[in-house]
């Protein structure tokens, strides 16, 4: 599970759900070669990771429905184990 905030009207950060169902995990992730990035929902020409909408109508038509979003939540992120960060998250990705 991934919570969304909806950034700048048109960009998507994505936060997985930490396995202890106690917050989401920090967006910013290490690679493998050391570098950090940010998981994000995307589309096709973005220099982004994290899962890609490759079609850029069907993209268009997510970003109009979060802008419909009335009532987002704040989630707590797990910045470190012992800091957190309030999020307003705009809706989930449930399955992949």
């Amino acid at each position: 599970m991934f919570g969304i905030e909806f950034v700048e009207n048109k960009s998507f950060r994505l936060y997985p759900k930490l396995f202890t169902d106690s917050a989401f995990g920090n967006c910013k992730v290490k690679m493998t070669n050391g570098t950090e990035t940010e998981l994000s929902l995307f589309t096709t020409g973005s220099e982004a990771r994290g899962l890609m909408v490759k079609d850029p109508v069907c993209f268009g038509k997510i970003v109009e429905q979060f802008r419909l979003v009335k009532s987002p939540v704040k989630a707590a992120v797990a910045l470190s184990k012992s800091q957190t960060n309030q999020v307003v998250i705009s809706g989930f990705v449930l399955e992949v």
